[in-house]
């Protein structure tokens, strides 16, 4: 137990500068921010906090909305049939905020009464816009403290874009290689039935 730890505290230690030294380039490098420009010829203009904020959340509110829609109707939808329980109203707006929200609380069992579908296109896809939504508030909050006298505090979809590009999808590709080298199941089968060892027919969820 302590030599684990040990080991981890030392791989966080290594990663730790290098990673950040990686999330400044991708934000704060010259030559990658050529196309932010607030001018009449830049391709994403710079917003001030106001903007930022705004954009911020229309960007959450359509992801809540969404969610709403693929769990609320998730029975029409691929993998929709397999499901055993049904989530109520109060229960899917709950699952919808706290996703896009970035929270996570859950009321349900999402085993019964999530498809596959639902928790891929919903939940673990809320789980990355969410991460990057975060990322672009943290990155434009240092903005604002490095310079105050600026009113301009960058570009809210250019941070978010650069967060999910650069820095969730790498790290996803790294760690799902990890995960399918440990075994993990991923994959569109859902509920399947076995007998347990008392000898009583069950369903064990594998998506």
């Amino acid at each position: 137990m302590i030599l684990s730890t040990l080991i981890f505290f030392a791989i966080v230690t290594i990663i730790a500068p290098l990673l950040g030294k990686y999330i400044a380039w991708v934000f704060f490098d010259k030559n990658l921010n050529n196309l932010i420009s607030h001018s009449k010829n830049g391709l994403i203009k710079q917003q001030t906090w106001k903007r930022y904020f705004i954009s911020l959340m229309t960007f959450n509110v359509v992801c809540i909305f969404t969610t709403f829609l693929i769990i609320f109707f998730q029975n029409y939808l691929p993998t929709g049939s397999e499901l055993i329980k049904e989530l109520d109203l109060a229960a899917t707006i709950n699952a919808s905020i706290s996703f896009a929200t970035g929270t996570f609380w859950q009321s349900h069992n999402p085993e019964e009464q999530l498809s596959v579908f639902s928790q891929i296109f919903a939940l673990t896809m809320q789980n990355f816009l969410s991460a990057g939504t975060s990322i672009t508030v943290f990155i434009a909050f240092i903005r604002g403290v490095i310079n105050n006298n600026n009113p301009y505090i960058g570009n809210f979809y250019d941070d978010f874009l650069r967060s999910f590009c650069f820095i969730l999808i790498p790290a996803a590709l790294i760690i799902s290689l990890f995960l399918m080298a440990g075994g993990v199941p991923q994959d569109f089968i859902g509920n399947i039935n076995y007998t347990n060892l008392e000898g009583v027919k069950e369903k064990i969820f594998v998506g």
